[in-house]
């Protein structure tokens, strides 16, 4: 049944808002502000916390008079997004960057029942490649490729 709001823009558009909005206070509470002549280290976060508000705002506002769906939460999806974040974070630190890039395109993917596992192996494949291309190579950064932890 369609109603007079595009809910998910004006979910995301509030969310996106409200992000910007921490930011702000986070910038502003914890870090001095300096003037546009002399700036301080909370200068560039509440700016760019401000920017992200107006964002969130140009995408919401609109929405208001949108028609759209109330959009469906998946758990499914949510999990294994929230679990590849996981396993990376815990990945990178023992096994290293492929090791932990690939298991968090393999967890995350699960995510999707659509993307079929040749497809995922090979986006796995395709972002350690784009990884290693730009933290290892480009930026020369120490991450391991690889190491096993016993």
């Amino acid at each position: 049944m369609s109603q007079v709001r595009d809910h998910r823009d004006l979910i995301g558009g509030g969310l996106l808002a409200s992000f910007g909005l921490f930011v702000v206070i986070y910038g502003i509470v914890h870090y001095p502000l300096g003037t546009l002549v002399s700036m301080g280290p909370g200068f560039f976060p509440v700016a760019i916390g401000a920017l992200i508000v107006l964002c969130g705002i140009a995408i919401g506002v609109p929405a208001l008079r949108r028609p759209g769906v109330m959009p469906v939460f998946e758990v499914r999806p949510a999990i294994a997004v929230l679990g590849g974040g996981i396993a990376f974070s815990i990945l990178i630190q023992h096994f290293g960057l492929v090791p932990a890039i690939v298991g968090l395109v393999l967890i995350t993917a699960a995510g999707d029942t659509k993307l079929g596992w040749k497809a995922k192996l090979v986006l796995a494949v395709s972002l350690v490649a784009i990884a290693v291309l730009i933290f290892k190579i480009g930026l020369n950064m120490p991450v391991p490729y690889a190491k096993w932890p016993f």
